[in-house]
């Protein structure tokens, strides 16, 4: 599926940047479109540590990758390559943690292919499949059109206050509903327990997510000052705006995990 996508990437990028009428786009597309193979490579090793709520080698896995990556970035820029920069920084990246997740959860694939597990699985990851396309869809919309109908100039100031919005709220609701995923599986069978589990991992996410995202809608306009600079405040409003939709993404998050 990986290298099918990357061959449908690899033939549209050219389309893509006439889209935006941004030649550069075509190359870049074609590069970042091998973190889609590469990624497929942690996949299996994830999900066994996801379902052994062990969460600390894949912190430790992540940490590695921010820190090799972030620094071939910087050394990237300092050599004049530019946006590139950012495209060696999340390649680097991919490769990195796949390197690591690996390594602290090794997982070899059987020589012998099993149909009936593959019709097991993939009835059920399809539908999975098919709902993230939906989500990837509907989350990247507003980017093509404001990059279309405006400029890229308007499109940063969005993609700015879109990405300082989510960062708390998706990072924090991405470690409870991680942790609390397997947990909800291994008691699904107890209706009663499964309930009272599911209320309170949803109170607690909202009543940490709440304040926070209200009190970065109400200091928008200096928190972008202090670490973006002026020339990025008319990111402020969008921010504030953006903030009290995800305000609401804990709830999004657990009903995930409860369906």
């Amino acid at each position: 599926v990986a290298i099918l996508c990357y061959i449908a990437l690899y033939f549209l990028a050219p389309f893509i940047a006439g889209f935006y009428n941004e030649p550069q786009l075509k190359e870049m597309i074609r590069a970042l479109a091998l973190i889609v193979i590469i990624n497929t490579f942690s996949i299996i090793p994830r999900v066994l540590l996801i379902i052994d709520v062990n969460f600390k080698k894949q912190a430790k896995a992540s940490f590695v990758g921010i820190l090799i990556s972030g620094s071939v970035a910087l050394y990237m820029a300092m050599n004049g390559y530019g946006v590139w920069s950012l495209v060696g920084q999340q390649i680097t990246s991919a490769i990195v943690v796949t390197i690591v997740l690996n390594k602290v959860s090794p997982w070899y694939p059987k020589t012998a292919f099993s149909y009936d597990s593959f019709k097991e699985l993939f009835g059920f990851g399809s539908k999975l499949l098919a709902s993230s396309l939906l989500d990837t869809i509907y989350n990247n919309t507003y980017g093509l059109i404001i990059g279309k109908l405006f400029n890229a100039e308007k499109l940063g100031f969005f993609n700015q206050a879109n990405t300082l919005a989510s960062v708390p709220a998706t990072t924090m609701t991405s470690v409870i509903q991680k942790v609390t995923y397997p947990i909800l599986c291994k008691i699904q069978h107890d209706t009663m327990k499964l309930d009272t589990v599911f209320l309170f991992t949803l109170q607690m996410s909202v009543f940490i997510v709440f304040p926070i995202m209200l009190g970065l809608s109400i200091v928008a306009e200096p928190f972008i000052s202090l670490l973006l600079g002026d020339e990025w405040m008319r990111s402020a409003k969008l921010l504030s705006i953006i903030t009290m939709a995800f305000m609401f993404y804990p709830i999004h998050a657990m009903n995930l995990n409860m369906l």
